[in-house]
């Protein structure tokens, strides 16, 4: 009988309960690395694909100024100088108000070949645009980059279809752009009938637009990400003394 009493308790024999507790202890450890590891993995691939949709917005817009420079002059007679106004042709005698309501920005200045806004024409003359960064008014630490086009109809300049509110948006509230500034070389007009100008050799280059753009991860974004691009865009225009 006592033998057999015996197997019956090895039989019935299982985990103490501390080998329980030791058991649920490395359980729960073994469970909390995994979901770390995965929750890091969810925040790595958020972040990847936040960054990516913000390079993809500034990528686009880089495309679309660099399509617009290649294509196009530097407006040079709808800026204003750090000595004087360079007047459009057949401007003189006229008032600010009038001679510059061929200019898509009235107040584009442009002082050692650096300036906050790009003022494009098209080879024909009949097209223009404008691009520039401002401050938004509703969130003084947020910057907008706006691009404005005009056409001309006979001797009238009118929005371009889909400017008709003047100027529009170009990037999403996913890119915050912290600075916008292009640099102009030469700073004149180098096809200009001005004899100074055209003697001088340090102007006698092809146009071309060197771009600045710093942009960052929006305020309310968790990732935390800042870019600088710098591009340099020639203009493919040739064109004569005029």
């Amino acid at each position: 009988m006592k033998k057999s009493n015996i197997k019956i308790r090895k039989l019935r024999s299982g985990f103490t309960l501390m080998e329980l507790l030791v058991s649920i202890v490395i359980f729960m450890s073994f469970l909390g690395i995994v979901s770390q590891s995965y929750l890091n993995i969810v925040t790595t691939q958020r972040q990847a694909n936040e960054i990516r949709k913000m390079y993809s917005d500034v990528r686009g817009f880089v495309d679309f100024l660099a399509e617009e420079v290649r294509l196009s002059e530097i407006d040079y007679g709808c800026y204003e100088t750090s000595s004087s106004i360079i007047l459009p042709k057949g401007g003189f005698g006229l008032s600010s108000s009038v001679f510059k309501t061929e200019c898509p920005e009235t107040n584009a200045i442009i002082a050692g070949g650096r300036t906050s806004v790009l003022l494009l024409a098209s080879k024909n003359g009949l097209e223009k645009t404008a691009v520039k960064v401002e401050q938004d008014k509703e969130n003084p630490d947020r910057f907008i980059v706006k691009v404005k086009k005009i056409i001309k109809f006979g001797n009238v300049w009118e929005p371009a279809p889909g400017f008709e509110e003047g100027y529009a948006e170009v990037l999403s509230e996913g890119v915050k752009v912290k600075n916008l500034s292009f640099a102009i070389f030469p700073d004149v007009n180098p096809y200009s009938d001005d004899y100074e100008i055209f003697t001088d050799n340090t102007t006698q280059f092809q146009p071309k637009v060197t771009v600045f753009l710093s942009i960052a991860n929006p305020d309310e974004s968790r990732t935390e990400f800042s870019y600088d691009f710098q591009t340099t865009i020639s203009s493919r225009v040739y064109s004569r003394s005029k």
